[in-house]
């Protein structure tokens, strides 16, 4: 009871987060411009951030299953209270692109904490990582639109404030409303011991990267933004361009949870990926609202499978470490992609991010298909 009460303030409190960080994130390549910066300094920032997200995702995950997970889950959301506070009130473009990164560092050490605790539920965690990809979702279709309205009035500057408040008292709050009776059963394993035992294993690691700098060929790099500024978008207009395709990705998220744990894990991570990049590779060469509302749901599916996958790897005392190994495994090979998305569409095109993208989402249904005949790994994906 009391582990399926904090995958539920884990949903929550990630949704709210999301929400108002999703008030101004799609507005960041136009801020950092506004500072001073240009294409190739955007691209940097961003790879820097994934990069800083993933390198400490196995630190933070290697902590977890040592110390517990609340501990990396609550304090350091109060650094990156502060991290946010004085990157709304910087001036200088290189001192806010250090300060996103070590508010990024800070998130890679609470994510893994976070799905490991989610994970430790056991059966029916697969419904939790739905419920919460369906909050986050969530999150990311309403926060734009917030973010539409509030933008008149207090700025970009302003919604940074306000995310910053929000990280310090959703860490408050999840001080007092998570409970873990933590024990570590297995001391003696070496803290960088490798967290995968089989082929299995090696394989959904490898889907994950694949996953990951896809991901990062498409939208988590900026040349969805980069696109519709071009094509004349104001600010207001990128952040509801948005809206619609997550808001339909939260329905689906609190919808298909149990049946993707239960009947189409691999299925639904190989297609929802292929489907998404196609769709967006078509927008890239024809810009429409249209093309992303069908297309943005898809990455809900990708996102659920993903973390159920990854849980079902391990046992309870090195859960952390998988999800930090995997998450920081994928984010290092993929962060370089916003820099040489950039480069590439500088030299072939805008389309060019998201043709790569699509390629390697052919790659990752290659790899998901040789699970889906192999019986054994079957049976273990559930």
């Amino acid at each position: 009871m009391i582990k399926r009460r904090n995958g539920d303030v884990i949903a929550v409190t990630v949704g709210l987060l999301v929400f108002f960080m999703f008030t101004w994130n799609y507005l960041l390549p136009s801020f950092l411009m506004s500072l001073g910066g240009n294409d190739r300094l955007v691209g940097i920032s961003f790879s820097l951030n994934f990069a800083s997200y993933t390198v400490f995702q196995f630190i933070g995950g290697t902590i977890s299953d040592r110390i517990g997970r609340k501990p990396l889950i609550v304090f350091p959301g109060y650094i990156t209270a502060v991290s946010y506070m004085f990157s709304s009130l910087c001036r200088n473009v290189y001192v806010v692109v250090v300060l996103l990164a070590i508010a990024a560092i800070m998130s890679a050490l609470q994510w893994p904490a976070m799905l490991a605790m989610i994970a430790d539920i056991g059966e029916g965690a697969g419904s939790h990582f739905a419920r919460m990809e369906a909050f986050v979702s969530l999150g990311i279709a309403l926060g734009p639109f917030a973010g539409a309205i509030l933008l008149p009035v207090v700025g970009v500057r302003g919604l940074l404030i306000i995310y910053a408040a929000s990280n310090f008292f959703i860490s408050l709050a999840r001080h007092y409303a998570l409970d873990e009776n933590f024990t570590n059963e297995k001391p003696h394993i070496p803290l960088w011991s490798n967290p995968f035992v089989d082929r299995t294993h090696l394989i959904l690691a490898l889907a994950a990267i694949l996953t990951m700098v896809a991901f990062n060929f498409s939208i988590y790099g900026p040349f969805i933004q980069l696109i519709e500024k071009e094509i004349g978008y104001s600010d207001a207009r990128i952040n509801l361009s948005f809206f619609y395709g997550n808001l339909i990705g939260a329905a689906i998220g609190f919808a298909v949870g149990e049946l993707i744990e239960r009947k189409q894990l691999l299925f639904s991570w190989a297609m929802g990926l292929f489907i998404m990049e196609s769709i967006l590779l078509i927008w890239s060469t024809e810009p429409s609202i249209l093309l992303l509302v069908i297309a943005l749901p898809f990455s809900q599916l990708v996102h659920i499978a993903y973390n159920i996958g990854l849980s079902k790897m391990g046992d309870a005392d090195s859960k952390g470490r998988v999800f930090g190994a995997v998450n920081t495994l994928s984010g290092l090979i993929s962060a370089p992609a916003p820099i040489i998305g950039i480069k590439l569409s500088h030299t072939y095109g805008k389309s060019a991010p998201f043709v790569v993208a699509t390629v390697l989402a052919v790659a990752n249904a290659s790899v998901m298909l040789s699970l889906k005949w192999d019986r054994a790994a079957t049976i273990r994906l559930g």
